[in-house]
């Protein structure tokens, strides 16, 4: 994990890993990556919750208004992590793979964002 980006990664303690005071987000686009490279290392790891199939229409129906809010070619939601960034991740095991040119922190993709029902 630290050879990954996650640099303050502790070691393991007893078999398994605290990230409690660690300050590393286990959420983060750095986190991800580098926990997809290093899953083969972690015998026994479990899988994380996948989504349900509510969050799954939840995130089309979020899709499909990002499209009328102006984003036209705003993905549709996948339950695969692909290629790498720039990929938003809207719920545990749903990914949307948005353009290189989207950028969630303008104002415009905030107000389409706080539009869409989530």
């Amino acid at each position: 994990m630290r050879a990954h980006g996650v640099t303050n990664f502790p070691d393991s303690a007893g078999g398994g890993i605290q990230l409690n005071g660690t300050g590393i987000n286990p959420q983060s686009p750095v986190f991800e990556s580098a926990r997809r490279a290093c899953s083969r290392f972690a015998p026994g790891a479990i899988k994380p919750p996948q989504a349900t199939e509510a969050q799954f229409r939840a995130a089309v129906r979020f899709a499909e208004c990002m499209r009328t809010q102006g984003f036209s070619s705003f993905p549709d939601p996948t339950r695969v992590d692909g290629p790498p960034p720039p990929v938003l991740i809207i719920a545990q095991g749903l990914f949307l793979h948005v353009s290189a040119s989207f950028d969630p922190n303008t104002a415009t993709a905030k107000r389409a964002m706080a539009a869409c029902p989530k």
